[in-house]
Parts: structure tokens; sequence; C-alpha cells
């Protein structure tokens, strides 16, 4: 099995990658710099790094990185913090730096000169409803007050609900080539538990978060390349992810 990751130097895409190399599985990761990833991550032999920027690649570049892979992962995310300001990254270009990663990458797995059938699985946010629907959880008043308010104000929301929207809408269930799971964690935590859990839906007010810890998420990633049950049970969906362990309320 080979992998293709973009995004594996961010924190949970440093994670992915470190998991899948501990699978013995092959990673092609894509990476604007190698700076971050350590000398034992870089000398692996199951890892060939790229370093380019996914949005600057050729389109018949981005195919050959591509062609030979039977899973497509990708972690990108808006960076919170710039330049050492807290927050500011928020309000920073590119401001559909999701969308576009997501559907330059279906594009390539879908116009190869030989298509064959690749999984994608893309790193969203519990922030994003499900857009098929499906999401159980019924927003109350307060909560479509805030995010009516909020949520139109932060780009990487607005970029998220539209690479959502593309894998539900455009991408859909029945295309030849391209089967996704869109993974949705819940509020990202440093890693407290061992376990995880993953639900169909959202299940509470976006202010009412559940932790998840990158190293959980980096393992259902993983669960989802190599295990084939696991992949039935999730594929066309957006799963929820949580730490099975949470921690007490104050």
């Amino acid at each position: 099995m080979r992998v293709l990751l973009v995004g594996g130097t961010g924190s949970v895409g440093q994670k992915v990658l470190e998991e899948l190399l501990n699978r013995n599985v092959e990673v092609r990761a894509v990476v604007r710099s190698t700076a971050s990833l350590s000398p034992e991550i870089k000398s692996n032999p199951k890892l060939e790094l790229i370093t380019a920027s996914l949005l600057k690649l050729s389109d018949e570049k981005l195919q050959g990185h591509v062609k030979d892979c039977d899973v497509v992962i990708s972690t990108l995310g808006h960076r919170v913090n710039w330049k050492g300001i807290p927050l500011l990254g928020v309000w920073m270009p590119p401001y559909s730096l999701v969308t576009l990663a997501t559907t330059r990458l279906c594009t390539a797995i879908q116009h190869l000169p030989l298509p064959h059938s690749t999984k994608f699985i893309q790193l969203s946010t519990v922030g994003i409803a499900n857009p098929s629907g499906t999401d159980t959880h019924v927003p109350t008043t307060k909560e479509r007050l805030i995010t009516s308010i909020v949520k139109p104000l932060t780009p990487p929301w607005k970029d998220s609900a539209s690479a959502a929207a593309y894998l539900a809408n455009t991408i859909g269930t029945e295309n030849r080539f391209i089967e996704w799971v869109a993974v949705r964690p819940d509020a990202l935590v440093d890693d407290t538990c061992d376990e995880y859990e993953v639900y169909d839906s959202v299940r509470h007010a976006f202010y009412e978060a559940e932790v998840v810890g990158r190293k959980n998420i980096a393992r259902f990633i993983a669960e989802l390349c190599v295990n084939e049950g696991v992949w039935e049970r999730w594929k066309g969906k957006m799963p929820v992810i949580i730490d099975k362990v949470q921690p007490a309320k104050k």
C-alpha cells in the first residue's frame, strides 16, 4: 500500500505520518518544508518526501504523485497563529486552502491516464455540519445566533464547509474513481487517552466540546487506510471522533 499525504508537518498530519510509518505503510508526503520532521522520520525507507506547495504544483506533477497511490490523505488546515501573533492566522490567505487542496487532489485522481479506485480522506472539523443532513443534533436558538455572527467572520469555517460540500455533493457516493471519508475531530488536545470513539453525527452544541487527542485521530485515519472493514463502515460519511475518556467537567 502507498499513501499520498499532504499536510504531513501539521499538528495532526505529523501524527498521521508517524502512525502510518509505524504500520509499515509506504508514504509519499508533499510538504512545504522538512524542518519540523525528526531525522528518524526523514531517514525512514518507507517515506518519500516531496518539498513543494501543493497549490503550486502543476496538474501533470500532481497526477504523477497521485497515480500509484491507493489512498490520498489531506490534513491541510489554516494556521491559527501568524508570525507569532495568536489567532491572526485565521484571517490570513489562502482563504480557500482546504477546498482548493481537496478539489485539486480529487481532480488529479479522476483525470489520471489510467484512473483507478482511490480512497480519499480529508481532515475536517466537528464545527461543520454534514451537508447530507444526517447529523442528529438540532442547534439551539443560542447556538444558531452565535454561529450566524461568528462563522461568517472566520474564513476557515467557510473553507471547511465548502470542502465538505464538494465531497458530499460533487464527488458523491457513486463516483467510480473516488471513495471518501471526512473525519470530524472534536476539540483537539494533547494526547491524554489511548482509546477513541467514533460517531455518525455531531452530538452537541459547538461550545460544549468533547476532546480528542491528535494521536487518536491519527490512529483512526490509519485504520481507515489499512482496515477494509473500518473503511466500509465509514466511506461516504463524516464521522465524528472523540477520546473514549473525557476530562471531568468543572
